[in-house]
């Protein structure tokens, strides 16, 4: 009876991973699909929290850097063309 709960909530978890978006999830989903065994569903689910939070993490981050390099071109471009 346990080796059938297990096998059920595997492929709970197998569904779950495959019915991510490939574009935002790819790396982490392959990286659970290639432990040892699959993790249950709450693992796998959690991990994809994580991942989520990193990228908005991430895209909050970057739009700032990308603004101060285009500041600092501008300024510079700025400088030249007063010389």
């Amino acid at each position: 009876m346990k080796e059938v709960a297990r096998i059920f909530e595997e492929e709970k978890a197998h569904k779950f991973l495959m019915s991510l978006d490939p574009m935002k999830y790819n790396t982490v989903r392959f990286a659970i699909l290639n432990t040892g065994p699959l993790p249950s569903l709450n693992k796998a689910y959690a991990a994809i929290v994580r991942e989520e939070k990193q990228q908005q993490f991430t895209q909050s981050v970057e739009p700032k850097h990308a603004m101060d390099g285009a500041a600092f071109k501008a300024s510079v471009m700025n400088r030249q063309m007063v010389n």
